[in-house]
């Protein structure tokens, strides 16, 4: 299975395999779990690998948020005290 680390013996099958399947091919285990559920979606084994490898090397795409920060200073606090706030 391309989506998950079972292995099946082509004649294990039901029904069985008469030859190696090309492209992406998925056990029924992993077929029943994507039929039974609208909106799942299961990673192939090598796109998990992927980016798991992006995210460990820190490659993963980050967004910006854009948003003012106000530098506060507490009254009757140093400044050792102040904080950053957003507008609330």
């Amino acid at each position: 299975c391309d989506h998950c680390d079972a292995m099946y013996g082509m004649a294990c099958l039901k029904p069985p395999l008469s030859k190696l399947p090309t492209g992406i091919w998925q056990c029924p285990d992993c077929i029943s779990k994507i039929q039974s559920k609208k909106g799942v979606r299961l990673l192939s084994a090598v796109s998990e690998q992927a980016a798991r490898k992006r995210a460990e090397l820190g490659d993963t795409p980050k967004k910006k948020i854009m948003r003012k920060m106000f530098l506060v200073k507490w009254s009757g606090l140093g400044y050792e005290h102040c904080t950053w706030e957003t507008q609330k």
